[in-house]
C-alpha cells in the first residue's frame, strides 16, 4: 500500500472519503429519502395484487407450514380442521407481514426525521406512517377483490411504532459508540 505524506495509506483516505459523503447529512438523507420511496413502492405494489394473487404470495409461505401442523396433528387433507388451520396460518402469515412491512417502513421515516431534528421525532414518524398505512388501505379498496380494514391501518401503525423504536434504539447505539471513539481518540491526543 502506498503512504502519503502524512503516512496515512491511499486506502484510508478513499475510506475516509466516502464516508465523509454519506456521513453528511445531505448524503444520508437522500439515501434514506430513496429507501423510503423504494419501500413505498413496494408496499404499494404488494397492496395492488389482485386477492387471488395476494392469497398466493401468502400461501406460498402458509403450505409447507400447514403441511408440518397437519403431519404433526394427522389431520386429514381436505378435512375443515385442515382448512381452518390453513385458514388460521394463512392469516397470521398476512399480518405479520403486514406489521413487518410498516416496521421497516417507520424505521427508515425515523431516522429520516432524526436526521432533520432530535425533538418530536415520534410523533412525525408515527403519523407520516399511519397516514401512509390509511392511504394504502384505501388503496386496498379501490382495488375490487380487495377490502380496506381499519384494524389493518391499527396493526400497520403498531409495526411502524416498533420501526421507529427500534430505529431510534439502533441510531442511539451508533451515536454511543461514535462519542466513545471521539472520547478514545481525544484521550489518545493529549498522551
Amino acid at each position: 500500500m502506498q503512504r502519503n505524506r502524512t503516512g496515512r495509506s491511499r486506502w484510508l483516505i478513499s475510506q475516509r472519503s466516502a464516508s465523509l459523503w454519506i456521513g453528511t447529512s445531505r448524503g444520508i438523507r437522500l439515501l434514506l429519502s430513496c429507501l423510503i420511496l423504494v419501500w413505498m413502492i413496494v408496499i404499494f405494489m404488494f397492496s395492488s395484487q389482485s386477492g387471488e394473487a395476494s392469497m398466493q404470495t401468502s400461501g406460498f409461505l402458509a403450505d409447507p407450514i400447514v403441511h408440518w401442523l397437519a403431519e404433526k396433528r394427522q389431520l386429514q387433507y381436505g378435512s375443515q380442521e385442515y382448512q381452518a388451520v390453513y385458514d388460521l396460518v394463512q392469516m397470521l402469515i398476512r399480518k405479520t407481514a403486514h406489521f413487518l412491512e410498516y416496521m421497516i417502513l417507520g424505521g427508515l421515516i425515523q431516522a429520516l426525521v432524526l436526521s432533520f431534528r432530535d425533538r418530536m421525532t415520534l410523533p412525525l414518524s408515527l403519523s407520516g406512517s399511519s397516514l401512509y398505512a390509511a392511504s394504502d388501505e384505501i388503496h386496498q379498496m379501490l382495488q375490487g377483490d380487495r377490502s380496506g380494514m381499519i384494524q389493518d391501518v391499527l396493526l400497520d401503525s403498531c409495526g411502524a411504532f416498533a420501526g421507529i423504536l427500534l430505529g431510534t434504539w439502533l441510531l442511539a447505539g451508533i451515536r454511543h459508540r461514535k462519542e466513545q471513539k471521539n472520547r478514545v481518540r481525544g484521550k489518545e491526543k493529549c498522551l
